[in-house]
């Protein structure tokens, strides 16, 4: 929390030595490492503890950072494989369903999203998986009660947030949006999709400034957004 993400690294790295089921330590190490520009040694690192087969969580953690280095094909195998041993594995079909909906692949989101909300209707994950699949077939109306769902359960849930602002600028209503992706900021700081996001919606009502800004808070967050370089690369 205080931004140290190369000491964080190494401590979160020893404690998965220890525990390499722990899903609190594997999401922040995914997370110092990409602040660090450590995803490589975070792959390496997580393979290894992936190449036992008991250890399920850190296979869902490898196939994050697989897909977040464009290995799309391979962080769908990761997921699908477990699924194949266990298909009620929520976490395993929150995962394949992430990285469904981050390459815009619908059809395959489909019955994904469908069978989270059967296995975990209280989850706000699932109604948020489910968000995004309306979000991707132009459903805004619908993904939006769905991204609403979500935050009725968790009302910290960034992505949903961002999720709703997005729906909300589709629908041409500015003004909320921006407020959704503020609220969405609010609840995680880390996410650099969001200030992406904003950025556009900036950009889009003619505040160039503002989108130059969050363009570059973008890029503090995650230096290898490309989505953010773009933006910034289109401004000037």
């Amino acid at each position: 929390k205080a931004e140290a993400h190369r000491p964080a690294y190494d401590d979160l790295a020893r404690s998965l030595t220890a525990n390499p089921d722990d899903p609190a330590a594997l999401d922040a190490l995914i997370r110092a490492a990409a602040s660090d520009n450590r995803i490589g040694d975070a792959q390496s690192f997580l393979a290894d503890l992936a190449s036992d087969p008991d250890h399920t969580p850190a296979k869902l953690a490898l196939s994050r950072v697989l897909a977040s280095q464009g290995n799309v094909n391979e962080a769908i195998r990761i997921p699908f494989s477990v699924l194949q041993a266990n298909p009620s594995n929520v976490p395993a079909l929150e995962q394949l369903a992430s990285v469904l909906s981050d390459v815009g692949d619908s059809a395959r989101l489909e019955p994904v999203a469908i069978r989270l909300v059967k296995e975990a209707p209280k989850s706000a994950w699932s109604h948020y998986y489910a968000a995004s699949l309306f979000f991707l077939q132009n459903r805004n109306d619908l993904a939006l009660q769905a991204a609403r769902n979500a935050v009725t359960i968790d009302p910290a849930h960034a992505k949903a947030h961002n999720l709703i602002g997005a729906c909300l600028a589709n629908l041409g209503r500015r003004d909320e949006a921006r407020t959704a992706f503020e609220t969405s900021i609010k609840a995680d700081p880390r996410e650099s999709g969001t200030y992406t996001n904003l950025a556009n919606l900036e950009l889009q009502s003619g505040n160039r400034t503002l989108a130059i800004r969050y363009f570059a808070e973008a890029l503090t967050v995650d230096p290898n957004s490309q989505t953010a370089r773009d933006g910034l690369a289109g401004i000037r």
